[in-house]
């Protein structure tokens, strides 16, 4: 009976020591990483909303790099020379000082209204910030990645934007086509504006138009460089071993949300391998192109996304862009080309070139990366594998005053790198749509 006793003792201890063990866990669990406020808040049934600390955030950080002007100018004052940045990093810092304001006049911009060949030549003339973002951005979606909500004004796209002091007032001016230039008046402090272009020192950049070389309207923005930086082309699949290619693919597949171990693939003709899992189509041709299909119900009605709605498709297309090409674009940089909605395809479609060191990359195909979202949802990508590296020599390009006097027309008119299969051609171009 004795021993009987003594085991029922045993278990009961056995027991509460391990009731100790799970509330303790349960207790320590519960508290763990929680304020003593926290706490309290939990005793006495009050309940907190979780809120996550920049939503989006890393989406948005990309789409921010992507909308980053290639070149800036600066002017400090009527009658003062003009300050340009070198590249794409110089452009970034000058972006960067001067975004407080155009943030705030994004924000407070009235109706736009057709400027003159006169107003925008006076804007030029005087205190400004120039930006020139390579492609056309559409301006509300700039504003709400530069946490600035936009005007209700701010509903066109630009190439060019100029912020100008005129009678003590910041003015917005910005270039929506090729010959259409729109001006609005602004709230932003246009004092803080004067105090920033009085730091630039000017630096032998200037616009044609100051040379007589060009119409105003025209936006071309002359370098002093008689020299850049050689570049060459390399196809990634090319030169990959069939490890790289494996790496390769397995990188692509899951920046298009495959599990890469899973889909079915097999061959087509001229080398394209093809990955297919439930309704999506990955195909990986032999030259390093990519093209994904993702089909959509013809019967749901397509739709013109809204300003946040924009910037998310932005945010996605540009995460999606980054992650797969950042390792293999070498010393080259995405720019967001385009971002619009097609009325009659009902498909908005975000498409993104390349630079190298602020000049852009004109090649056979204008985009090394497109997404088309149907409604929410994406449906086609295409994205070329394509390398870019500087040799560290310099090519010599001929004067820029001098190439322009020979061009017969100056509409698209600048300094491109030209891609040709495996050469990389610098100089003065005439870029075709």
């Amino acid at each position: 009976m004795s021993r009987l006793r003594a085991k029922l003792k045993n278990i009961a201890c056995v027991v509460l020591l391990c009731t100790a063990l799970a509330l303790t866990y349960m207790v320590w669990s519960y508290t763990m990483g929680v304020s003593g406020m926290g706490l309290l808040r939990r005793a006495f049934g009050v309940e907190e909303q979780e809120t996550a600390l920049y939503p989006g955030y890393e989406e948005m950080s990309y789409a921010t790099r992507a909308v980053t002007p290639l070149s800036c100018a600066v002017r400090a004052e009527t009658g003062a020379g003009l300050y340009g940045t070198t590249d794409r990093e110089t452009a970034s810092a000058c972006f960067e000082k001067m975004g407080a304001v155009l943030a705030e006049a994004l924000e407070t911009a009235e109706d736009p209204s057709p400027a003159t060949s006169y107003q925008w030549r006076d804007a030029l003339s005087g205190t400004m910030v120039f930006m020139d973002f390579g492609g056309r951005v559409p301006l509300a979606a700039l504003a709400r990645l530069m946490g600035a909500q936009p005007s209700e004004s701010m509903q066109g796209a630009a190439r060019y934007v100029v912020l100008a002091v005129e009678d003590g007032t910041a003015v917005l001016y910005y270039k929506s086509d090729d010959r259409t230039i729109l001006r609005c008046r602004t709230e932003a402090d246009a004092a803080y504006l004067i105090s920033l272009a009085a730091e630039q020192t000017a630096n032998g950049y200037r616009f044609a138009y100051e040379e007589d070389l060009a119409e105003a309207c025209e936006v071309l923005l002359l370098t002093p460089q008689t020299s850049v930086p050689e570049v060459t082309e390399h196809r990634v699949l090319d030169t990959s071993s069939e490890s790289d290619y494996d790496r390769i693919t397995k990188d692509v597949l899951e920046g298009f949300g495959f599990n890469a171990y899973m889909p079915r693939v097999y061959n087509e003709s001229g080398g394209t391998r093809v990955y297919v899992e439930e309704e999506r189509t990955l195909r990986v041709y032999a030259d390093g192109h990519i093209a994904f299909q993702n089909p959509q119900e013809e019967t749901a009605a397509g739709y013109a996304p809204d300003t946040e709605e924009q910037t998310a498709r932005i945010a996605q297309a540009a995460q999606l862009a980054y992650g797969i090409l950042s390792s293999y674009l070498g010393d080259a940089e995405l720019f967001l080309l385009e971002a619009a909605y097609n009325e009659e395809t009902e498909r908005f479609c975000v498409r993104f070139g390349a630079e190298c060191g602020g000049i852009r990359i004109l090649g056979e195909r204008r985009a090394v990366a497109v997404c088309e979202f149907f409604g929410g949802e994406l449906e086609t990508a295409y994205i070329d594998l394509v390398t870019f590296r500087r040799t560290g020599a310099n090519t010599g390009i001929i004067p820029a005053a001098q190439a322009l006097a020979a061009a017969p027309y100056t509409d698209g008119f600048g300094l491109y790198y030209r891609a040709d299969g495996e050469t990389v051609h610098a100089g003065w171009y005439v870029e075709k749509e």
